[in-house]
């Protein structure tokens, strides 16, 4: 079965303030790579083959130029970061994840799509869960990291026994009625799914700030009794979130790697 990856690269950044007037948040550094490749790199090792890039107006140029093609090498050195078929898809307008996932359709090409934010960064190889996606591939899965701030992110409801997701909260917060947040298990930026997520996007009500919410998505899947889910293993970094977390992600990156070989268990 052939898996198309999908990577997010859009956004307009603003909480990395100064850093992103002018530039593509997914071009920035973190450790010694622009940020856009770790994904890349870690779909590459997942066995996919075939990528679309998703990013906005402005700065779809400084992806373009940092991707090429889909086959980069080390700079100064043979040695492959990542050997892919890229093809790339504006979005003109900011109107959230799921509306990003939706330009990706025709690339689709009626197959499942494995979806990875651009921001996102993770210790070790998703190869388990992309084995997964492949052994059930009608069942929709997204990627459980246990979190400290779960207020801060999109978290999973788990059943008693643990087997299923029961709903996913966006960012359960006081102000929505959470005086503490009913999980602390954060959606990753890490999805499969499979082709009928496009007919799913296209029957969304925009959220009340105007964008298609892959929250929205995952719930109507958990209603199909059809999403799955994985652990995450080792550290996961959303290292797009502030300018600290550019530094910290960095200084991670550096001291332990990023995609590393996933550990024996």
């Amino acid at each position: 079965m052939t898996i198309r990856g999908v990577v997010l690269a859009g956004g307009t950044a603003t909480r990395l303030e100064s850093l992103t007037a002018f530039l593509n948040k997914h071009v920035l550094p973190v450790g010694n790579l622009p940020m856009i490749y770790y994904p890349l790199i870690m779909l590459w090792k997942a066995g996919i083959k075939e990528v679309c890039l998703t990013t906005g107006l402005n700065h779809a140029g400084q992806i373009m130029d940092s991707v090429l093609d889909g086959h980069v090498c080390r700079r100064g050195s043979t040695e492959i970061l990542f050997a892919l078929d890229a093809t790339y898809r504006v979005q003109t307008q900011p109107g959230g994840i799921a509306q990003a996932v939706a330009l990706a359709e025709n690339f689709a090409n009626n197959g499942p799509v494995l979806v990875a934010l651009g921001d996102n960064l993770f210790q070790f190889t998703i190869e388990p869960f992309v084995e997964a996606c492949r052994q059930s591939p009608d069942m929709a899965r997204i990627l459980l990291a246990k979190v400290e701030h779960p207020e801060q992110y999109g978290v999973a409801i788990l059943s008693e026994d643990s087997k299923k997701i029961m709903e996913i909260i966006e960012k359960p917060t006081p102000e929505k009625g959470y005086a503490k947040p009913p999980s602390n298990w954060a959606v990753t930026g890490v999805y499969y799914y499979p082709f009928d997520v496009f007919e799913k996007i296209r029957g969304l009500t925009p959220s009340a700030r105007g964008e298609m919410e892959i929250t929205d998505v995952n719930n109507l899947f958990i209603k199909e009794g059809r999403l799955a889910y994985g652990y995450c293993c080792g550290w996961w970094a959303d290292a797009g979130e502030s300018t600290e977390a550019l530094v910290r992600d960095g200084e991670l990156v550096l001291r332990t790697g990023a995609n590393n070989p996933f550990p024996e268990m």
